[in-house]
């Protein structure tokens, strides 16, 4: 792992370099608006001329001076593999719109080039893709709601073969840069007023919607048609999914390639546009955007979010533009069905749909600093329907969660008892942890394969035979994400069922793979099953998936999280093979708390730092940018707690 060397750096040239630019309308970069610090890269770093200061650099992304846009300076990635990013940490102020914009360009067409916001819900996600050999300006709108930082993000991904270039990177609170064909910038003055109390209204297009048929309500020659839309393949009307009314587009392509729904618009020339569509996507495989057929100076919305309708929206200037086709794609090899929805393309002063948090935000007491994220979760958690003489606690737990509405939940193994069966988990599991189902990354355990290939387990997670999704591939169950400046691994410890852990297995040639392509300052790994308990039933003493702990030690990892165990077990720093490492170890924290019964200890193993074996509850974890807390949380009526903080430590020497 290529990791917090450039991190350390950058973060003190942070510290010492905050430059803020204001610079002319000609150059087309920050305005005096723009909170991004260095947004040109034209300062170098405390690591040369190749550092960029105030930026955290991704494997083999620097700083350049043999294309650039404005200056003399741009970031350029040589990366070759599946993903990579350079970041920023930026304040921002509540209840504001701003205006996020970027300028890439692309050597070729293969490989992924985009900026986002760290995959913050809501986040806008601006992408190049097939256009080539010029700097492309691509732009979207932002409400912050309720949120006082974000990171953003600049992304080389999905092995690109050649090299792309990325410059003048703006989060401004006025209108923003635009784009010409002239690359002559002009600054509008009419920002998109901030909503004070966002309410999410999910309406379909307004009357000063271009698009014609934006909801897929009125059938063409037959029902799987669209009126005035020309379909890709494998695109059809359908309603067994849908934002508004009673229709959307389903994408059910499958395979290599891409393909694309389109319909062209007339606009009206010299006028402000708002671009705006929902989607769904059952895997995180593939792409789904919404573009304007590579016009020069785009709106171009994608996400990559899973099991939600994900509402996405970006400005357009038309210019001399009079027509323009708009574009509904599903490309790089998707593996399961995308839906879009409530398109529209509306001019200035139209209302628009708009897509916020469904709470009012309230003042935050006790908040996580900037850059931190929350992780809660446990494992062993849902009675069945034959879990008799059990407590069945699963209620109480996820209270503990709904009141804390993290960033993510992990779940531990052991979901749901006593066999993981599907009608258990939409009659037990569904009406308490269910409810935070939208924020949920699982990992599987013992119990859910005791229904043939834990299908029910991922019957509930992917949707009922889905292949891949919110559970990852089923015939795998493992795999990672980003969260922060943190990087999450989902393992399966039920090494039988996926082929071994062992060096030379599919798991184990995984995740050696995604460790060496990650960079992330921090890591956490977590499964069902423990490296080391102080269990009466001696559950360590035989651990096939130890080769995969290896990996994770090898590598520097922070943070193991398990149940399996039903009690809370706090481990000091070890190794893989269970000795005292208390400047390069992983610390392991049972937690087998999340409700169907708990229970007390056996011999205690060597490294145990804290135990309980009578209280149900949750843990939560502060993830910040280099060090977390953690927090053992109780359910209603139980009392013991744990926490404490800690510095992730870094690559081994």
């Amino acid at each position: 792992m290529l990791k917090r060397i450039s991190f350390l750096i950058c973060n003190a040239a942070l510290l010492g370099s905050l430059v803020v630019y204001v610079v002319g309308l000609q150059s087309g970069v920050a305005l005096a608006a723009n909170v991004v610090q260095n947004p040109g890269f034209e300062t170098a770093g405390a690591g040369g001329a190749a550092d960029a200061a105030n930026w955290t650099e991704g494997t083999l992304h620097a700083r350049a001076s043999d294309k650039f846009n404005t200056g003399a300076w741009s970031l350029k990635s040589t990366y070759r593999s599946t993903g990579t990013d350079t970041r920023q940490t930026v304040t921002v102020a509540t209840n504001t719109t701003y205006t996020y914009s970027v300028y890439i360009w692309k050597t070729n067409s293969t490989g992924g080039s985009c900026a986002d916001m760290n995959d913050l819900a809501g986040e806008v996600q601006l992408c190049v893709t097939t256009q080539t050999g010029s700097w492309q300006f691509k732009s979207g709108t932002w409400p912050s709601g309720s949120t006082t930082s974000v990171t953003l993000r600049l992304i080389t991904d999905n092995s690109p073969t050649a090299d792309i270039w990325f410059d003048d990177v703006s989060l401004d609170s006025g209108s923003g840069p635009t784009n010409t064909p002239t690359h002559t910038p002009t600054r509008t003055n009419t920002p998109i007023g901030p909503t004070n109390t966002p309410t999410r209204t999910n309406t379909p297009a307004p009357s000063g919607n271009a698009v014609q048929n934006p909801s897929f309500e009125i059938q063409g020659a037959s029902s799987a048609d669209a009126a005035s839309w020309t379909e890709g393949t494998n695109h059809a009307r359908a309603s067994d999914k849908f934002n508004t009314g009673s229709w959307s587009l389903k994408s059910s392509f499958i395979g290599t390639g891409g393909t694309s729904t389109s319909q062209t618009v007339t606009v009206a020339a010299g006028t402000n546009y708002t671009y705006s569509g929902y989607i769904w996507r059952a895997s995180t495989v593939g792409g789904s955007c919404m573009d304007m057929n590579d016009l020069v100076g785009e709106v171009q919305l994608c996400t990559t979010t899973t099991g939600s309708w994900q509402f996405k929206s970006g400005a357009w200037t038309s210019g001399s533009t009079t027509s323009v086709t708009l574009r509904l794609i599903t490309d790089g090899n998707p593996n399961n069905n995308i839906w879009f929805d409530d398109i529209s393309l509306a001019s200035a002063g139209t209302p628009v749909p708009t897509n916020t948090p469904t709470r009012t935000p309230t003042p935050c007491t006790g908040c996580p600093t900037p850059s931190a994220v929350i992780v809660a979760g446990a494992g062993d958690i849902a009675c069945g329907a034959a879990s008799g003489g059990a407590s069945c606690k699963q209620m109480s737990t996820s209270d503990l969660l709904v009141a804390m509405n993290p960033d993510k939940v992990i779940l531990l193994g052991d979901n749901q008892y006593e066999e993981g069966a599907l009608s258990d988990f939409n009659t037990f599991y569904n009406p308490s942890w269910g409810r935070v189902k939208s924020k949920t990354s699982p990992s599987v355990g013992n119990h859910e394969y005791l229904t043939s290939g834990a299908a029910g387990y991922f019957d509930y997670f992917n949707g009922v035979g889905n292949q891949n999704g919110q559970a990852g591939d089923r015939s795998k169950g493992y795999y990672s994400y980003n969260l922060g400046n943190w990087h999450l691994i989902a393992i399966n410890s039920n090494c039988s069922q996926v082929g071994g852990c062992a060096a030379g297995n599919p798991q184990y040639t995984w995740l050696q793979s995604d460790l060496a392509a990650d960079n992330h300052p921090c890591s956490l790994i977590y499964m069902h099953h423990p490296i080391s308990s102080s269990d009466t039933r001696d559950f360590d003493t035989n651990t096939p998936y130890q080769p995969l702990i290896q990996l994770f030690y090898d590598d520097g990892g922070e943070l193991y999280m398990v149940g399996h165990s039903h009690f809370y077990e706090r481990f000091a720093r070890m190794d893989a093979n269970k000795n005292a490492n208390p400047t390069y170890g992983f610390r392991q924290i049972v937690v087998g708390t999340g409700g169907r019964n708990v229970y007390g200890f056996g011999t205690i193993r060597p490294l145990s730092e804290v135990r309980d074996g009578a209280s149900f509850g949750v843990i939560k974890l502060t993830l910040r940018s280099n060090d977390y807390t953690w927090e053992f949380l109780p359910a209603a009526g139980y009392t013991f707690t744990d926490s404490g903080t800690e510095t992730c430590h870094g690559a081994h020497p």
